[in-house]
């Protein structure tokens, strides 16, 4: 499978029994028309660590049937264990995952040659593309750029997201490409001249709230266009300065409720609803992207 574009890691809504699969599927559909290129379910920003399996397994089949083919549904893996990693990624296969996010382990902080190993298990016994995220801030674990690079290597991986922060590992990270690896990164900062390097896409918080302009960003840098592209970035980034002053996804959670007033901002614990202070910010900087932004 080859992935590029804008990917949103989409925001799970929870209701008073659970998840709410009509808000969630009217977020997917949204996306999609929006030019969203690929859904990312149950990942960190999805609050993957506090779904239960069943309300995992129906967020992958409701991406998957919102999605109809249209774009690509892949679903997060973060787990600690490999077996465990393994029976969920078979879930998800079982529920109509297109590929398999493969977060590095947390809690236990593997050696390389054990992160290395995790992913060549996951992607042996498990049927469908795997995609490794790094995501050193969250996991406390940075797979190294020497060991990444083994990466091309193994059979049924197929993309790479470079989630440490900077320009320098983004572009690091491009050294991976060929052999049919795909490479995307999450810095938003460093969204356009990895883009402009050749970078297959972006994996993205903030394009939950404005996937127009998400795509629009891709799109200008596919093309060359490093002025529009840059007047992009600019403009997203008062959204996701205002968006980093609180816990992911909580802040997130709650610039959507604000657009689209459906959508539950509540976390689930032990998130919290963003400060007050965040929450304004967030409102001013909506409010300075009203033209970009559809309100619902």
């Amino acid at each position: 499978m080859t992935l590029s574009g804008s990917i949103a890691a989409l925001a799970t809504p929870f209701g008073v029994d659970g998840v709410d699969e009509r808000a969630f599927a009217d977020l997917a559909d949204w996306q999609i028309g929006h030019g969203t290129n690929g859904l990312a379910v149950a990942t960190a920003e999805g609050e993957y660590a506090t779904l239960e399996p069943h309300e995992y397994v129906r967020l992958v089949a409701v991406a998957a049937e919102c999605a109809a083919g249209r774009v690509p549904v892949l679903v997060g893996i973060a787990s600690p264990a490999t077996d465990r990693a393994i029976a969920q990624g078979q879930l998800a296969r079982t529920a109509g995952a297109d590929a398999l996010v493969v977060t590095t382990p947390p809690y236990i902080r593997p050696s390389q040659r054990g992160l290395l190993r995790h992913f060549e298990a996951v992607a042996a016994a498990v049927d469908l593309p795997l995609i490794v995220h790094n995501d050193p801030d969250r996991t406390r674990v940075d797979l190294a750029p020497q060991t990444a690079e083994h990466l091309r290597a193994v059979s049924g991986i197929t993309g790479y997201i470079e989630g440490a922060p900077g320009l320098p590992r983004a572009l690091s990270a491009l050294r991976l490409r060929g052999d049919g690896l795909c490479v995307l990164t999450t810095d938003e900062v460093a969204a356009v001249p990895f883009l402009l390097a050749g970078g297959s896409g972006l994996f993205s918080v903030v394009a939950n709230v404005t996937p127009q302009l998400c795509a629009s960003l891709f799109s200008a840098c596919l093309l060359g266009d490093g002025a529009t592209a840059v007047d992009l970035q600019q403009r997203l980034s008062l959204l996701s300065q205002a968006i980093d002053g609180d816990a992911d996804p909580a802040a997130m959670k709650y610039a959507l409720f604000l657009i689209r007033g459906r959508f539950s901002p509540k976390p689930r614990l032990p998130l919290v609803e963003p400060s007050c202070v965040t929450e304004r910010r967030i409102a001013a900087a909506l409010e300075r992207l009203r033209a970009d932004v559809e309100y619902t």
